[in-house]
């Protein structure tokens, strides 16, 4: 919600998807994001939309890229689009995003190893929240070195690592201005036909998976 406010308040008109774990049993989700943002949800250049994983296994919904998709059709500057929680090998979003915000918290740190081959080096930035709880220097200390190591195999970008929820605080306006930095580097250095022949990969095999799930279903 804070971020929103921050991109709102850039100029931009912002959608955000936030995907919730659906239920095994009775495949419900709760779907609590517009209720979390009141504070912005009445705002005309604000969308949320909450959807369901529906079994989906890489952090995002089934049908996540046909969403996107639409959006892509409305006057939106930008999409903020929030994950389930993701782990080592769950990096679909990838192929989805412009700029992958990896948001860890202080009880993080024994996953870091664990996640170095997988979505920790995806990560565009990473955000330590809730900052003024114990182990969060050592979580943001862990990551700087993961830093240092991708700059010695790429030297384009340097992921930023910026703690959050400390109180008195400007420490989303900083993710905010180092997410439009990100965005002004990916809008010069990218090549657009390689994004667009991924994202339309992924949006082939979500289609197929879909399609095959549905046909074991019946």
């Amino acid at each position: 919600g804070r971020l929103a406010r921050q991109r709102l308040d850039n100029g931009a008109a912002v959608a955000v998807v936030a995907i919730d774990p659906s239920s095994p049993h009775t495949h419900g989700a709760i779907l609590g994001d517009r209720i979390r943002m009141d504070a912005i949800a009445d705002d005309p250049r604000l969308f949320i939309r909450s959807l369901a994983s529906r079994g989906a296994n890489d952090g995002l919904a089934d049908n996540i890229a046909d969403v996107l998709a639409t959006l892509d059709g409305h006057p939106f500057d930008e999409v903020i689009l929030e994950t389930v929680g993701v782990g080592q090998a769950e990096y679909a979003v990838r192929s989805l995003t412009d700029t992958l915000v990896l948001v860890l918290v202080p009880e993080s740190g024994d996953q870091i190893q664990a996640m170095k081959a997988g979505m920790l080096e995806m990560a565009d930035i990473y955000v330590v929240n809730k900052a003024d709880l114990p182990g969060a220097q050592k979580v943001a200390s862990e990551l700087k070195a993961v830093v240092k190591l991708r700059q010695r195999l790429a030297a384009d970008w340097e992921p930023p690592v910026i703690m959050t929820g400390s109180p008195g605080t400007n420490d989303v306006a900083t993710l905010n201005e180092a997410i439009s930095r990100h965005l002004a580097f990916v809008q010069r250095t990218r090549n657009e036909d390689d994004v667009r022949r991924v994202r339309r990969e992924y949006h082939l095999k979500s289609l197929l998976t879909r399609s095959v799930a549905d046909i074991l279903a019946k």
